[in-house]
């Protein structure tokens, strides 16, 4: 379906989303991505710096941090060199940059495969993240939908998603129960949904 079948689709099946979603929204998950292990080292990167934090303090280290380290080569010795002493980390934590380092020498052994990723099925794909230390259940869902544009993934483990959905419904409080209750009302395409409550949430 085009990106207007889509929009239709999903307010047909729950008219909340109708002032949310209605307007033409450029979301990424629409696009084909690129298959790279340069995107898969960028991609990661920037998920596990916004671990833990908002969103607008992980995109200001986020682009500190990426702007001497354009290509895939640069970025990783750029998280190689980094050193958990004052000064030398860039903004992030000793134990992100042990993460960091592990992904890089993942890459490099061959162990994380771009192509293999798309090729998973999400569960897959999330069983495979997942054996690194340091990205867990949201890491691996925000990598299927930033990194492979899954169109059908919901984090119930990201609180700026769970607080958007909240104020969609006017409930000050939601169960986990009930939120997978409503985010399957947007199967196939809770992804998309997704995007359009974070760009309300941070707007």
């Amino acid at each position: 379906m085009s990106p207007g079948e889509i929009r239709a689709y999903l307010i047909e099946k729950d008219a909340r989303l109708t002032p949310l979603i209605s307007k033409s929204l450029d979301c990424p998950f629409f696009y084909r991505p690129t298959i790279s292990q340069a995107r898969l080292l960028s991609c990661l990167t920037e998920i596990v710096i916004g671990q833990q934090l908002s969103n607008d303090v992980a995109q200001k280290i986020w682009k500190t941090f990426r702007r001497n380290a354009k290509t895939r080569i640069a970025l990783e010795e750029k998280i190689l060199g980094l050193e958990n002493v004052a000064g030398k980390r860039e903004g992030l934590s000793g134990q992100k940059i042990k993460y960091l380092q592990g992904i890089v020498l993942a890459l490099r052994t061959g162990i994380l495969q771009m192509s293999e990723l798309q090729a998973m099925t999400d569960s897959e794909a999330t069983h495979q993240l997942c054996r690194l230390k340091g990205l867990g259940t949201w890491s691996a869902e925000m990598f299927l939908m930033f990194g492979l544009h899954r169109l059908d993934i919901f984090s119930l483990s990201d609180y700026g998603l769970v607080q958007a959905t909240k104020k969609l419904y006017g409930a000050p409080q939601l169960s986990e129960k009930r939120l997978m209750k409503i985010a399957n009302k947007w199967r196939p395409y809770r992804s998309v949904v997704s995007w359009h409550l974070w760009i309300a949430h941070d707007g």
